[in-house]
């Protein structure tokens, strides 16, 4: 088989248990409790089982693995073995001796495995490959556990097949299977009052492939975008609406269940008008007064206008003006703010007695 045909294969079993697997978090219980960290890497099995999905690295024939390779140059035959792994990206500067690899066979022998090479697969920048060297100690075991480390953390233990598939130890305490699947990217949106948002759409762009989806919130402000491609990059956007806008907020290379929470701020309007009476005088300076969601105070310009900025939408207001020496003013409701609005209050002359 060439390197290319055999790349397709690798990518095409993967996506089959993609499709193989029900969809839900790769960080649910893949081995026992205390063995394995939320952010651990992360060996990619079967869907069914926990039998790894591994190739031999040079013709990328699958189990069992033969303990020395045909293809493997002379003066070291041993047969290396490609394994596929999330969770596991190498820094800049590191090389694969930061990774290490182990084995344990049914008589619960352990064998330290040489990784030779961690990188990522290709256009699959989420994905890494693990190439292992089989230990010169291994025989014909048949099933045994293997796991990787790195910066001393454990990965979960998946099951390969050495000189014959069958037999090994038994899996660990709480084993899954741990297959490539969808992720989902779920969460919630609330205002600036911490109220939940009903009905608001959202839109899931794929940054990776140009693709987008959308959908609206529910059940108390509640969203969740299901079969999201692994190592695709996205971007979130709630709409905009006439009272409430929101920040968009990015996923850079999914590699797990993601749950963003959104907060709602106000979008801001103006209140403005005139203060409208029967003489060119006398509302000049008057002190005007809003009232209800938010309270400010202004005074009105030579001409009688006032003007009142980022008020925050959705409120009630009530524009009072203080009466001046020639007039009283009608207060002026403005009910469920969501655009600028124009208030002109009615100015009554008011009389005096002179005795």
């Amino acid at each position: 088989m060439s390197t290319a045909h055999g790349l397709v294969a690798v990518l095409g079993v993967l996506l089959l248990t993609v499709a193989a697997f029900p969809h839900g978090s790769t960080n649910a219980t893949v081995a026992s409790a205390t063995d394995i960290t939320v952010n651990a890497p992360l060996l990619i099995s079967q869907a069914g089982s926990t039998r790894a999905i591994a190739l031999e690295s040079v013709c990328f024939s699958p189990e069992p693995f033969a303990l020395n390779s045909p293809f493997a140059p002379s003066s070291d035959p041993r047969t290396r073995v490609m394994l596929f792994a999330m969770n596991l990206k190498l820094q800049p500067g590191e090389n694969s001796s930061v990774v290490t690899a182990e084995a344990e066979d049914a008589a619960h022998r352990t064998y330290q495995l040489t990784v030779e090479h961690v990188g990522p697969v290709a256009n699959q920048q989420w994905l890494s490959a693990v190439v292992i060297r089989l230990s010169n100690d291994l025989t014909d075991v048949g099933d045994v556990l293997v796991r990787v480390s790195y910066g001393g953390v454990r990965s979960n233990r998946v099951r390969i097949g050495i000189g014959h598939v069958g037999g090994g130890p038994a899996d660990d305490q709480g084993a899954a299977p741990t297959p490539v699947k969808p992720f989902t990217i779920a969460g919630q949106l609330r205002d600036d009052y911490d109220q939940a948002l009903d009905g608001v759409q959202l839109t899931l762009a794929d940054t990776t492939d140009g693709s987008t989806k959308s959908l609206s919130t529910s059940g108390g402000g509640q969203f969740s975008f299901g079969d999201v491609a692994p190592g695709h990059s996205f971007i979130v956007t709630p709409a905009a609406g006439q009272i409430f806008q929101f920040n968009p907020q990015s996923v850079d290379v999914l590699l797990g269940d993601r749950l963003l929470e959104f907060k709602a701020t106000r979008v801001k309007y103006s209140i403005s008008g005139k203060l409208k009476g029967a003489l060119t005088r006398g509302t000049a300076g008057a002190l005007v007064t809003l009232s209800g969601f938010q309270v400010a105070n202004t005074s009105s310009d030579s001409n009688g206008n006032y003007f009142f900025n980022g008020v925050p939408a959705g409120g009630d207001y009530t524009i009072n003006v203080a009466a001046t020496p020639y007039y009283t003013f009608t207060p002026q409701n403005v009910s469920h703010l969501v655009q600028n609005e124009i208030a002109d209050v009615p100015a009554t002359l008011r009389s005096y007695v002179v005795s």
